[in-house]
């Protein structure tokens, strides 16, 4: 709704809830009725509190109103988060409501008085249109405000925010995330098991009538727990206590109300409690995870701890997160003890008043001392379930804040929904750059690329150079569509590379990095990953192109030798050329080599160019390069500086025009005669 409709909704609500509620307190007309009910006030046949509730109805919609208009950015924050106490107020008429019912059924009137009955469902129906209306004004939309990270753009961080590229989550869906709404979430992905969890729940139900067994609620996982003995305990306990109460209104409604009344501020305990739990378990989870984050990373580099010496400070990190995390449970031990101590609390102050109200019933004959024995066995079975629920509950609570984090990555949704169809039988293999400027994401005012335009074709190998951060890796990284242009496009055969089907396109462009990835897997796995059906034939091939097949062959198991954990079992250049291998395997139309010789020495790194030479007749080859030696045979070298084209031509033409490349390679020479202007030039051009 916009804003000046739910101002007049609240205008509406707060005319209406005066009109009817006078109308109906007056019996119509007679006005007189305020006077008298003053002057003379009796709990028991006046209805004057009743009608002062509308004021503060009113009051609480005016206030509201007030304060949304006066601050319009803060106001429905601030009233978002009331929420929860406005509901608690609007809770506490409603018991109040219930308790002017049990009296005035103490008066001769109180079957034939329409105007009571009438009054008393108003009270129910306007506070729930107040709240409604309150929620409204929470969720109006304010100004956005705009914030901008300026962060570095290194490698490692375009690398990771890889993960984070082209993902956002629902900022509706996240404000909108509750208990309940995360329970269905999580019931609903067990719609395949739904006949097993209604068997167990009527196994539950009609097993033996004595003490829960609490085991099953605290050996099993947290999740595991929600979608099969919570939920199922929950159940069974929740159909006992509404049978129970069944009952209790069969022998006498006015206990019964009155054990709505104590649900009332049970529910109200619940509800704090929950919100608090809540938010406690997902911190215990989160220092739980960078406890394991820790730990793994510091395991994982072992080495290059060991070599700054610096083991006592990574153990000191990991205790002190495990302390953060020890006081975490703490505090969770701590409420869970107040909550159940109060739930306990609560239930015997509901027992003892429903004893003491039905011995009050007894003595002015509304009920029969049987029927109040009756009613105070089932008053027990009531509490006991209670009992049972609010156990069952902190585990659901506790379960909800951890699965919450799960969906915040189920629900992240990317920031360009087009998705490539284009699958061509045959792929020529040019490459066109047409004006592209790029930023990403995590630091969108810094612009990696601005304005280039370049083309590779077909049947030669291009070499793109240049000074560190003058970006390019992410013109491979555009190729291989990870990311879009803000401006410009990249383009495969005159086609716009997000056009293509995002597996013809990895099959078709295959790419070597700086430091490639491999799988904790066999040699051949590894070289095969992603591929459905190769030959051991084009495995070997495609190693010995790599120049990797000497060295795999060496090994005692050969190509069926385990990489170990990201490969750690094989040396960097090991790695690199079977990761060349898995890219050749594939026969691509376009090779993208990122560094990919860089970890090689200078005869394995001569062998892979020249198998290079004769694969180009076959496919477009980016070469990006720091070591310039590797570029000389380039039929085309790209100088990139700061982002934009400095210098294109083959290696002769480029050292005879003495710019930014000449310099670089004399900086690389040993040798050469650079002297300080050249390197002050040189860094004048960066």
């Amino acid at each position: 709704m916009k804003a000046w409709q739910v101002f007049t909704y609240s205008i509406v609500v707060q005319l209406l809830d005066a009109l009817v509620t006078t109308h109906l307190y007056t019996h119509g007309l007679n006005y007189r009725q305020f006077r008298s009910d003053a002057m003379n006030f009796d709990i028991f046949h006046s209805l004057l509190d009743l009608w002062a509730t509308c004021l503060l109805r009113i009051i609480l919609l005016a206030g509201a109103s007030l304060g949304v208009c006066i601050n319009r950015i803060d106001g429905p924050k601030r009233l978002k988060s009331a929420k929860l106490c406005i509901l608690i107020f609007c809770i506490m008429i409603s018991a109040y409501a219930i308790i002017k019912v049990l009296l005035y059924s103490e008066t001769e009137k109180f079957a034939n008085d329409p105007w009571f009955w009438c009054l008393t469902a108003w009270t129910f129906i306007s506070l729930i249109a107040t709240y409604h209306v309150v929620h409204q004004f929470s969720c109006l939309k304010t100004s956005p405000t705009v914030t901008v990270s300026l962060e570095a753009t290194s490698y490692e961080d375009q690398e990771n925010s890889m993960s984070n590229a082209g993902q956002k989550r629902p900022e509706k869906a996240k404000e909108n995330s509750n208990s309940i709404s995360t329970m269905w979430r999580l019931l609903t992905y067990s719609k395949e098991n739904a006949a097993l969890m209604a068997g167990a729940h009527v196994s539950v139900l009609i097993s033996s009538l004595g003490e829960i067994t609490s085991r099953l609620t605290s050996d099993a996982t947290v999740v595991s727990d929600i979608l099969s003995q919570n939920v199922s305990l929950f159940l069974r306990n929740l159909t006992r206590a509404f049978g129970a109460f069944i009952f209790m209104i069969i022998l006498s409604w006015r206990v019964s109300m009155l054990g709505i009344i104590g649900f009332t501020f049970l529910f109200i305990f619940l509800t704090y409690f929950g919100k608090y739990y809540k938010r406690l378990a997902k911190q215990v989870q989160d220092a739980l995870a960078n406890a394991n984050n820790i730990a793994e990373e510091t395991i994982s580099s072992i080495r290059t701890v060991h070599s700054f010496a610096n083991e006592r400070t990574e153990a000191h990190t990991y205790n002190e997160q495990l302390k953060t995390m020890y006081s975490l449970n703490k505090k969770q031990i701590l409420s869970l003890t107040i909550f159940t101590w109060g739930n306990k609390f609560l239930q015997i102050i509901l027992q003892v008043t429903t004893v003491l109200y039905g011995m009050h019933l007894v003595l002015i004959d509304k009920i029969t001392s049987g029927n109040l024995i009756s009613i105070f066995i089932y008053i027990l079975i009531l509490c006991e379930n209670l009992q049972n629920l609010t156990n069952i509950y902190s585990g659901l609570i506790q379960g909800i804040g951890v699965t919450e984090k799960i969906f915040d990555y189920i629900d992240n949704k990317p920031t360009w929904n087009k998705i490539g169809t284009f699958t061509p039988e045959n792929l020529k293999g040019e490459i066109t750059f047409r004006n592209v400027t790029f930023a990403y994401p995590t630091s969108p005012q810094n612009k990696i690329l601005n304005n280039v335009s370049f083309t590779i074709y077909p049947g030669e190998i291009t070499a793109l150079v240049g000074i560190s951060g003058s970006g390019k890796s992410s013109c491979v990284q555009l190729l291989e569509n990870f990311y879009q242009p803000q401006a410009g496009e990249v383009l495969l055969d005159d086609r716009p590379v997000q056009d293509y089907d995002h597996k013809y396109l990895h099959c078709k462009v295959a790419a070597v990095g700086q430091e490639p990835v491999l799988f904790a897997r066999s040699i051949r796995e590894n070289i095969l990953y992603g591929l459905q059906e190769c030959s051991l034939d084009s495995v070997v091939q495609a190693s010995q192109k790599a120049n990797a097949h000497e060295f795999i062959t060496e090994l005692k198991n050969g190509y069926d030798t385990e990489t170990g954990e990201k490969g750690a079992q094989l040396s960097g250049g090991q790695k690199q050329r079977v990761a060349i291998a898995r890219a050749l395997v594939r026969a691509p139309r376009v090779l993208l080599l990122d560094e990919a010789t860089s970890a090689l020495d200078g005869e394995s790194e001569y062998y892979i160019l020249q198998e290079l030479n004769k694969l180009k007749d076959d496919c477009t080859i980016l070469i990006v390069a720091h070591r310039l030696s590797t570029v000389k045979n380039a039929q085309k070298i790209i100088v990139l500086n700061r982002g934009m084209m400095a210098e294109e031509g083959n290696y002769k033409e480029l050292m005879q025009r003495k710019g930014l490349f000449f310099r670089m390679v004399l900086m690389q020479t040993p040798g050469s005669e650079f002297d300080n202007n050249s390197f002050t030039a040189l860094n004048h051009s960066k």
